[in-house]
């Protein structure tokens, strides 16, 4: 299939594009959804291309910062987590031990290759593999008691249908966690040394993040920067509006469990 011409050729004048937005808007569309594929299928071939070594490249005290914001959370017994971006599973232990027996755990990624490095590593009857794209979820509304993104948010290539997503398969009272065993400064830092499709992977400033929760429906955000983590939790109120029309399963995604 050819692909959509670039954005600067279907914009030709400022006059013309007034004149004729009606004509050029589900173009842009489709161009929109073009390129967001295309950044989705360059970050999922980066991530199997690591996969087997990925593990190798994580320092241990950023397994340890982990399980300390992880601990810090308020997670009862019998919960059900969504773990967007697991990688490899590294907070699956973690988060396993606490939502017990009665509890669930659902690990979603992009990668193939990571998903099936996590389920060599740990299975567990309450622990699911997915794979999945964050930005179309396919599980039911208000599914989830938590959603996790951890050292991942960054590569999230449509990052406002994945916030949204977050929110709808959130039940009320629920909360989303974004986190890195490091700072925003030393996460960015990272990914333009990196290069390759992860150098233009940044995580955002506190405030564009806070304003992007608030606007698709999350309350209660609080951020915290420091040079050992990067935390944003952000509720989904209890009594909500429909911010997601979410109805029902979304897309068409491979399930691995």
């Amino acid at each position: 299939m050819t692909p959509p011409p670039p954005a600067v050729s279907i914009l030709p004048a400022r006059t013309a594009l007034y004149a004729g937005m009606e004509r050029h808007e589900g173009r842009l569309r489709g161009v929109c959804f073009w390129r967001s594929a295309m950044k989705a299928a360059e970050t999922r071939e980066f991530f199997n291309r690591l996969a087997e070594e990925w593990d190798s490249r994580i320092k241990p005290d950023f397994v340890d910062r982990l399980r300390e914001i992880l601990a810090e959370l308020t997670l009862r017994e019998g919960a059900s987590v969504l773990d967007v971006g697991t990688g490899t599973g590294i907070a699956l232990p973690f988060l396993l031990g606490r939502v017990g027996l009665s509890g669930s755990v659902t690990a979603v990624d992009i990668s193939e290759r990571m998903l099936e490095v996590a389920r060599i590593k740990l299975s567990a009857p309450n622990l699911h593999y997915v794979r999945a794209d964050v930005a179309s979820l396919p599980f039911l509304d208000e599914s989830f008691d938590l959603v996790l993104c951890n050292s991942c948010f960054p590569h999230f290539h449509d990052r406002e249908s994945a916030v949204s997503e977050m929110y709808r398969v959130l039940r009320p009272g629920g909360m989303a966690v974004v986190c890195a065993s490091e700072s925003r400064e030393e996460v960015n830092a990272v990914h333009r040394k990196t290069g390759g499709p992860v150098q233009c992977h940044l995580l955002p400033e506190g405030k564009e993040l806070e304003m992007l929760f608030l606007r698709l429906g999350f309350r209660f955000v609080e951020i915290t920067d420091r040079p050992d983590r990067f935390v944003l939790k952000a509720v989904k109120p209890l009594h909500h509006k429909g911010i997601s029309q979410g109805q029902g399963t979304r897309g068409e995604n491979s399930s691995l469990s």
